[in-house]
């Protein structure tokens, strides 16, 4: 008898498969027990592998080809470029780019601040009004007296950082100028950084509260590039900003008032303000620098109104003018540093051209480098200045000659975070022999003799100071000196 082919399948299944098939029967059996229609068949279930849905295509951005994506950093060696190249370029190719995202509105003025200087106002309103006049200034009670450089020593060595914080915040960004409020009642710092804050700093308040307090002002919506006070008005404080405006605070206004706007100014070529000077025996004469080598005589007398032009434009330097200062006892003797590689002694009443069509400067100092910073000594016989080619020069003269400069080697290159070094002469109270202070970049304020050059002493605190105190002043009538760093933070040294 033939077998069925069961049997043969049967036979041909091992003992697992066979158990299963059976266990498979008897749930069949099961499921009709309990009216379930059974399986079709005994093979085994499978679970059919479910397709995956078409996914959307992912649509590629085009590529750009005409745009370089590069890092915002990178590094000279990336880029295949020296060092030393480098350096080069940005003497010759520095150019301020400043993008100003909104205009600023007048801020609101504090009533306790608008108090405390109109109650200083009265007091000092004629402390720098003898600037000129060296008479009245033998006369007057001096801030550090000295007949030699030993007995000044001796007084400099007394400087220290005395108040309870280390330093101070007083502006939110990197602080650009700095300047005293005049008062020896009230020890009043303002500072302009970055971004067009102005802080004014009451160092006073330490003695009366916790926390020293600071006044905070948004005067422009660029870097305030000068901070100073009127030399006849001391309620009176202007403030010249990237963003193409002289300001300053008036407290009879309870506002800042606009005296120049390069954008209204036909005359000038350039709207970034650099560097600002006031005339010491009229506060209505304001001198600014731009960078395209121009100097702008601004007015603030003449009115738009009456149809005259309220500046005069002159274009003393082919680059930015990095520095200007008016000699303090001749205010038509106007000093200049550029990034032309030079410096130069101007007189303002004969501004005439030559057959070059160009301005005729009293004096011209070429260096290898950029000049960063040029001012005159508070007596006017003096110069200094700062150059990129790591020196500071201090040059002297009698009439219309100057000696030979004295250079002193001093580490310039303070690179794009931090703001250049500009040496500061002491004021005209100080009877001493004339000195002056510069920034360090080992974290620590210089101070040199103004007639040998010399390093007499330098400021430092290493416990406190942890950036280097690029900006400093002199209190014009007290023997203090404020220093500030790129973080926005002061010290004052008393």
């Amino acid at each position: 008898m033939p077998e069925s082919p069961n049997s043969n399948s049967a036979d041909s299944l091992t003992e697992y498969e066979r158990k299963r098939q059976e266990n498979i029967r008897r749930n069949q059996e099961l499921l009709l027990s309990l009216n379930f229609a059974p399986t079709a068949s005994l093979s085994p279930l499978r679970t059919p592998v479910q397709k995956r849905k078409a996914e959307t295509p992912i649509k590629k951005s085009p590529a750009k080809e005409s745009v370089n994506l590069e890092p915002t950093r990178k590094s000279l060696r990336l880029r295949g470029i020296p060092a030393k190249a480098a350096l080069l370029q940005l003497d010759e190719e520095k150019v301020e780019k400043v993008r100003v995202v909104e205009e600023v509105r007048d801020p609101a003025l504090d009533r306790e601040f608008i108090n405390l200087l109109a109650s200083l106002k009265e007091e000092n309103h004629s402390t720098r009004k003898t600037r000129s006049s060296p008479r009245s200034r033998a006369a007057k009670t001096t801030a550090i007296e000295a007949r030699d450089e030993q007995a000044l020593l001796s007084k400099l060595q007394n400087l220290r950082i005395r108040h309870q914080e280390a330093t101070i915040k007083v502006t939110p960004e990197r602080i650009y100028s700095t300047a005293f409020h005049p008062s020896k009642e009230k020890i009043l710092v303002c500072a302009g950084d970055k971004f067009g804050t102005l802080g004014i700093w009451d160092v006073n308040s330490e003695d009366s509260n916790e926390e020293s307090v600071v006044h905070h002002y948004k005067a422009h919506p660029s870097t305030i590039s000068t901070v100073m006070y009127s030399p006849l008005n001391n309620h009176r404080l202007y403030s010249a900003s990237y963003d193409g405006t002289v300001k300053y605070l008036d407290i009879n206004q309870e506002q800042f008032v606009e005296a120049y706007n390069a954008k209204m100014d036909d005359n000038s070529t350039s709207l970034i303000n650099n560097c600002m000077d006031i005339d010491p025996n009229n506060d209505q004469l304001v001198y600014i620098s731009n960078v395209n080598g121009e100097l702008i005589i601004c007015d603030m007398r003449v009115k738009k109104s009456e149809g005259e032009s309220t500046t005069n434009v002159y274009q003393l330097h082919d680059k930015k003018i990095g520095g200007i200062h008016l000699n303090p006892l001749r205010p038509d003797i106007l000093l200049t540093a550029s990034n032309d590689r030079s410096m130069c002694v101007w007189d303002l009443r004969l501004m005439k051209k030559n057959k070059d069509s160009e301005y005729q400067a009293l004096a011209r100092f070429d260096h290898t480098r950029a000049v960063t910073a040029a001012c005159w000594s508070s007596d006017g016989s003096r110069i200094a200045n700062t150059c990129f080619d790591d020196a500071i020069r201090i040059f002297q003269h009698e009439g219309d000659k100057f000696d030979k400069p004295i250079r002193i080697s001093h580490n310039n290159r303070t690179g794009r975070w931090l703001t250049l070094f500009r040496p500061v002469w002491s004021p005209v109270t100080y009877q001493t022999p004339p000195f002056l202070i510069v920034g360090n970049m080992n974290r620590w304020v210089d101070i040199y003799s103004g007639t040998s050059g010399k390093l007499l002493h330098t400021l430092s605190d290493p416990d406190r100071i942890t950036a280097v105190p690029a900006v400093n002043a002199f209190h014009p009538n007290m023997p203090i000196v404020a220093s500030a760093n790129g973080s926005g933070r002061m010290m004052v040294w008393s």
